[in-house]
């Protein structure tokens, strides 16, 4: 009798509770009251990008000084297009269901096998909040899972690195690792296929926004840098000057770039 009571306490715990909770996040979604980051940002410049518009937006525009405009590379937006077919709160669904399954495929592509784990991922209030704003962090986990898994299959994970730093270039630093482990191959698949798709996705927009596009990541820059939580931002909370800043949020930069390479 105790164990059964264990092992429905397991199941509530790891298997009911996360599918209410993402069934509460996605049902926000499907009224409209979340996915800001999906609705302002993608959809906006998947719908700019089909009228033949820049899917950027000027320096003036308040999205930029609410930190919601889309500065991403262009090919995540001539992604986002097929979004553009259904109502904006149903796509804002589909992407969510995308975004969720993101979570166990990352575990499995990781090697996890404990289901529990799987459910433990989806209760995370990190993992919630992506899907509840709708950003994609959790793709590029994903991406970053699929990198370690074929780390020694040069093409699929240099490819996959490629793609992912041509959509998002969070994942960068995983470029030097390869070069630190001597994985060659890979960093010249990746250097390829991310060159390919940066440039082939520009020249499909006509490089709309490609001159101002530095001018607008900087000043995106800025204004998260008042809102961010880098080493950047919190020197600044602290009083250091904005050299000092700097100086210390690249140095621990690179110690953290050192450390994922030696250990």
């Amino acid at each position: 009798m105790k164990r059964a009571a264990v092992n429905v306490g397991t199941v509530a715990l790891f298997g009911v509770l996360p599918l209410f909770a993402v069934g509460f996040v996605v049902a926000d979604l499907a009224s409209g009251e979340a996915g800001w980051a999906f609705r302002e940002a993608f959809l906006g410049a998947a719908e700019a990008v089909l009228r033949g518009e820049s899917p950027y937006p000027a320096l003036t525009d308040p999205t930029v000084e609410r930190g919601t405009a889309y500065v991403y590379p262009p090919v995540t937006a001539l992604l986002a297009t097929p979004f553009t077919l259904v109502p904006s709160n149903v796509a804002a669904v589909l992407f969510a269901l995308i975004l969720v399954a993101a979570v166990p495929a990352t575990l499995a592509a990781l090697g996890v096998r404990d289901w529990r784990c799987y459910g433990l991922a989806l209760l995370w209030p990190p993992v919630l909040s992506a899907v509840h704003v709708e950003n994609i962090t959790l793709l590029v986990g994903l991406a970053a899972a699929l990198v370690w898994r074929f780390r020694n299959q040069p093409f699929v994970g240099g490819a996959t690195l490629g793609a992912s730093i041509a959509i998002k270039p969070l994942l960068w630093p995983l470029g030097p690792w390869f070069l630190a482990t001597r994985r060659l191959r890979s960093v010249v698949w990746s250097i390829g296929v991310g060159a390919a798709i940066l440039i082939g996705s520009w020249a499909v927009i006509g490089f709309a926004g490609l001159v101002e596009y530095r001018e607008l990541l900087r000043r995106l820059g800025e204004v998260m840098d008042e809102y961010g939580y880098s080493v950047y931002a919190l020197a600044l909370d602290l009083d250091a000057a904005d050299v000092v800043a700097r100086l210390l949020w690249i140095a621990v930069g690179i110690a953290l770039l050192v450390t994922s390479v030696v250990v």
